[in-house]
């Protein structure tokens, strides 16, 4: 994963797996690889750590209930 202000050698990667549960599917995403991004990169947007890892799990928190409610949609 690669945010638009990222130099070319900086990345971070996002593993996301996929579990039948009771009630339809599991998804858990993981994203990892900030310990190589420095501090003060714009992406954390002056954040200090806890704060930045806060923010990027509500970030993925609102794409994965937008995909939830355009699979509920098309069923």
């Amino acid at each position: 994963w690669r945010a638009v202000n990222f130099a070319p050698h900086e990345t971070t990667e996002v593993d996301v797996a996929f579990e039948p549960s009771p009630s339809g599917t599991l998804v858990t995403v993981v994203h990892r690889g900030w310990a190589s991004i420095r501090g003060d990169h714009p992406v954390r947007h002056g954040e200090d750590v806890p704060a930045f890892i806060r923010t990027m799990g509500l970030f993925w928190g609102g794409l994965l209930a937008s995909l939830r409610v355009h699979a509920e949609h098309e069923r």
